[in-house]
């Protein structure tokens, strides 16, 4: 297996969290590529995933 993504919501875990809505995809294996976190806006209902605003975006 080359690529192995994991996906964590904080919200699922802690009800009171600031994470509210906030998805984290986590590349944990990414064979001679690189590995890291990606937060994205998820709505659970019905399982979509939006981009996440940041300050850098214009």
């Amino acid at each position: 297996m080359d690529l192995r993504l994991l996906l964590y919501r904080d919200e699922y875990y802690k009800l009171d969290t600031n994470d509210k809505g906030i998805m984290e995809i986590i590349v944990g294996k990414n064979r001679n590529r690189a590995t890291g976190t990606c937060k994205v806006m998820f709505d659970p209902i019905i399982g979509n995933f939006n981009s996440l605003n940041t300050e850098n975006e214009s």
